[in-house]
């Protein structure tokens, strides 16, 4: 199947051997149909003459009871077919014959001895499908190849008895068989026509087949060669001429092509000369986007702190100089000598007062000192280094005081105090103080009261997981897909660059190899961190 696919020639031939086999054997089929028929109509016509003629000859004598002259008209009958067929080649040859008259009983039979008269006749060779015509009987009985033929015999108008015949068409099987030779003999001449024409076309159309097959090969070069299809002047000349055609215009496309090709090619070395420049300059602005946000949150932080340490500054410098006041009083009583000692204890007093609440005051001013500075160095830094990650959220805590101790807020630190880790410092000081400050400016509002911001982490396996939760507004959710994209802010003109959340979901994904995501809860939303722990711990 798959040779004749492969090939255009081959199932055209195919076709075309096909088509004309059908044609020809479907007219021989035809013709013999034809034949065996007309000889079925002079059989059976010659064998109603038959039986006609002789149950008219013998209807007297069953009609007198004649069994005598009806037993000898049937061997008359018989015998005369018989040499007939014999001697002269008759059309049939009666094999039996029976009378049977109305009470189905035998009244002659062409073999007495088989068939003794008076008997019931019970062998009819007449089949269902037999063909009544005009209260005749014929049947052909394939089974057997023999005519049955069923003949009412009448007497004054009325049926008095059948006849009933076995005939075997002799000569009619001798000339289907005849027939049917003559019409294979023609049949296989007629293949054999068919085998010599279908090797002609297939020499006529396989030559420019062949040509244009091996010519395609180099369609688009120029090159092409049909001679033998150009002469032909028929079908082919047209296809061949197309091809030509299609060649000439496919080789001035191929050079057409070419010449964008070596066009494109500079092309595309001064774009990527460009793109490479405009890379490098995104790369050097993002690093400027990164270094303003960190220094607008450090400018915050000072702010912030240099108010913090204004309190416990002022405190101290008030003691001192009340103690620096009342130290000259005294020393101007003593110099007058009118010290008392009530004076003096008192004065004593006022001093380890003050000075204890200075150095209250000057240990709070340190305290934040130190955190600043902790924090404003690591966001500065991109070494590494131990630290608890819950003591250093407290840190971080303690520098957005200022920004807090104002806020109706409550935070929750609920990282386990266990975990040390080596990473990043400020990276998770930059992502604690960015995720306070948007609850801040997005999630609460200040006439409302019981505002939460919980944090938790935990290490589960082999990563750090982080969750940063509060219970505001939430994030409306066309925005949730959109809130760690560069420049997308809700508070544009407010305070709000749009570029925080995005520095925070590259560090993340970039410097510490983890994730992030955000969801919204029934109240609020809820920010989720994983981070391997390889990332975290001293190699």
């Amino acid at each position: 199947m798959n040779w004749i696919r492969s090939s255009f020639k081959r199932q055209v031939l195919l076709i075309l051997f096909i088509s004309m086999s059908l044609l020809g054997f479907g007219s021989i089929l035809k013709n013999y149909v034809d034949e065996t028929q007309q000889l079925n109509i002079i059989l059976e016509s010659q064998v109603m003459q038959l039986n006609n003629r002789f149950a008219l000859s013998i209807s007297s004598k069953i009609f007198y009871n004649e069994l005598y002259e009806i037993s000898d008209a049937i061997f008359n009958l018989y015998e005369y077919n018989y040499k007939s067929a014999k001697d002269s080649g008759a059309l049939f040859l009666i094999k039996d014959i029976a009378v049977v008259d109305m009470q189905e009983q035998i009244i002659g039979h062409s073999h007495p001895r088989d068939y003794f008269i008076g008997i019931k006749y019970h062998e009819s060779f007449l089949t269902s499908n037999g063909e009544n015509r005009d209260e005749y009987t014929i049947d052909w009985n394939k089974k057997h190849n023999n005519l049955y033929v069923k003949t009412p015999i009448y007497m004054y108008g009325d049926i008095i008895a059948y006849l009933y015949m076995n005939i075997d068409p002799i000569f009619l099987t001798s000339q289907k068989k005849q027939i049917f030779n003559q019409l294979f003999i023609f049949g296989a001449l007629f293949l054999l026509f068919l085998i010599i024409v279908s090797f002609i076309l297939a020499k006529l159309i396989n030559k420019p087949i062949h040509e244009l097959l091996e010519n395609l090969k180099d369609i688009g070069s120029g090159n092409l060669n049909f001679s033998s299809a150009i002469q032909r002047k028929d079908e082919f000349f047209t296809l061949a001429t197309a091809l030509l055609s299609a060649d000439k215009r496919i080789l001035e496309q191929k050079n057409e092509l070419l010449e964008i090709q070596a066009n494109l090619e500079d092309m595309v070395d001064e774009r990527t000369a460009e793109l490479h420049t405009t890379l490098a300059d995104l790369k050097k602005f993002q690093k400027q986007l990164v270094e303003t946000e960190k220094m607008s949150a450090l400018g915050s932080l000072v702010a912030g702190v240099a108010h913090e340490i204004n309190t416990p500054i002022g405190v101290s410098l008030t003691g001192i100089t009340f103690i620096e006041s009342e130290t000259k009083s005294i020393r101007q009583a003593l110099e007058e000598q009118t010290l008392g000692k009530n004076v003096l204890n008192e004065y004593f007093d006022t001093v380890v007062t003050m000075s204890e609440s200075m150095h209250l005051s000057l240990l709070t001013a340190a305290k934040l000192v130190r955190s600043f500075k902790q924090v404003a160095i690591d966001q500065h830094t991109e070494d590494k280094r131990h630290f608890n990650l819950s003591n250093y959220f407290d840190e971080v805590l303690l520098s957005l005081n200022n920004k807090l101790k104002h806020e109706n807020i409550t935070i929750k630190n609920e990282i386990e105090t266990t975990i040390e880790i080596y990473s990043y410092a400020g990276i998770f000081s930059q992502v604690f103080t960015n995720f306070i400050m948007n609850s801040l400016i997005h999630a609460f509002d200040k006439t409302e009261e019981d505002n939460v911001i919980l944090l938790k982490g935990w290490i589960e396996n082999t990563s750090l997981y982080l969750t940063y939760e509060d219970n505001g507004k939430g994030i409306d959710e066309k925005n949730l897909k959109k809130i760690f994209d560069p420049f997308f802010t809700t508070k544009l003109g407010q305070g709000g660059s749009g570029l925080g959340l995005n520095i925070i979901y590259n560090l993340i994904l970039h410097k510490l190899k983890g994730n992030i995501y955000c969801t919204n809860k029934t109240k609020g939303m809820l920010m989720s961190i994983t981070i391997p722990m390889k990332e975290l711990e001293d190699e």
